[in-house]
């Protein structure tokens, strides 16, 4: 097994790794919002038992971070190629 510091990482692919996973972040953070608005609108809603007035909240919410890992993980493609 390589311990970290044994992998000699140049600045450029950690400055690269980051701008993916703020890519990643940005994106899933953006579309769940909408994801949201469309499960309620669509019906896809359950309660949160945890609270005290029993609100609807929205299901599915995992799709957005589908969406945000499949997004970064197609920009680490390209940024390779």
């Amino acid at each position: 097994m390589n311990l970290l510091t044994d992998l000699n990482w140049s600045f450029m692919e950690i400055f690269f790794l980051i701008i993916i996973f703020i890519v990643g972040f940005l994106v899933t953070y953006l579309v769940l919002p909408y994801l949201i608005k469309f499960m309620k609108r669509k019906g896809y809603v359950g309660i949160d038992i945890h609270k005290n007035a029993r609100p609807e909240v929205a299901e599915s919410g995992g799709i957005s971070m589908i969406i945000g890992f499949s997004v970064s993980l197609i920009f680490f493609n390209y940024i390779l190629s």
